[in-house]
């Protein structure tokens, strides 16, 4: 699991209670810490704030599961279920690269690994949860390949009945917040100060697609957490309800993309829609390796 910004995940070992002898993950979050000439930084905001968000979500099978919080003076230990190393990165690096380092993902495949992902995304903004960081590598399997979210520090919390703008800045106005706001994450591409919590999703999810159908034939693809994509052709030869999912998902203005519902409603998630001769997107003759 990752450990995100200031934290520190360990493997541990119930050693009392119902579940004696069952293994977990700990992440361990400073509350404060003291910094030469600064004084004492307070970050009992934040892990609160990754605590609401997490038990917001406690029935969500796409989430991490949190099972208990311990607070002592400066660091607070988060005890979560602990999950397997796969994350989908790594899963296409071990299965599904040619031997120059380019995914050769099926559409079906990129299907299966997605849909329960942007399913989860879709349920969060119904409880008013915005993930705030998302990308491939804060997604990670547990050790039945049930994919989940991690890494909520950066979440913000709003009300999805009254408002669907979230800010980016320190002191919002005109939204309505049950928390702080957070700063958005650059790979959801909101270069506005107020953005849509469900457009911004939007874009990741449709950003993710192509990076997992793309990857190593793009250079923008080789680094989650890289630049967000400009208008660029597709480097492989999808089928064109992948490549309407991409476009559509990843266009420029907000007001230009579908929405959460949209998109898993879109012809690609659907089941049984990706057929061959697209099950197995190529590699286009004219475009070169990414990597060479």
């Amino acid at each position: 699991m990752a450990a995100g910004i200031g934290a520190l995940i360990i493997r541990a070992r119930r050693r009392e209670g119902p579940q004696e002898g069952k293994e977990v993950a700990l992440r361990m979050r400073p509350k404060r810490e003291i910094r030469e000439g600064e004084g004492e930084a307070d970050f009992m905001e934040e892990v609160q704030n990754e605590i609401r968000a997490l038990e917001g979500a406690r029935d969500l099978d796409g989430v991490i599961n949190l099972h208990a919080a311990y607070h002592f003076a400066y660091i607070t230990y988060l005890e979560m279920e602990l999950l397997s190393a796969e994350r989908p990165l790594s899963r296409l690096a071990s299965r599904h690269l040619d031997s120059e380092g380019r995914s050769v993902l099926s559409e079906t495949q990129a299907v299966e690994w997605m849909a329960p992902v942007a399913d989860t995304y879709a349920k969060l903004l119904e409880r008013g949860i915005d993930h705030g960081d998302l990308h491939l590598d804060n997604i990670q399997y547990d050790h039945q390949g049930q994919a989940k979210l991690i890494d909520v520090e950066q979440a913000q919390l709003y009300d999805p009945q009254h408002t669907r703008l979230l800010s980016t800045g320190p002191n919002p106005k005109g939204v309505r917040y049950f928390q702080a706001s957070r700063s958005a994450a650059p790979h959801t591409y909101s270069p506005h100060r107020l953005f849509d919590p469900d457009k911004a999703t939007v874009y990741a999810v449709g950003r993710m697609v192509r990076m997992l159908l793309e990857y190593g034939h793009d250079p923008a693809t080789l680094d989650p957490l890289s630049a967000p994509f400009g208008p660029s052709p597709l480097r492989r030869n999808v089928s064109p309800t992948a490549a309407d999912l991409i476009n559509r998902t990843t266009a420029m203005s907000p007001s230009a993309r579908p929405t959460m519902a949209e998109v898993l409603a879109h012809p690609w998630f659907r089941q049984g829609a990706v057929a061959p001769p697209y099950a197995t997107p190529t590699q286009l003759p004219h475009h070169p390796s990414a990597l060479s």
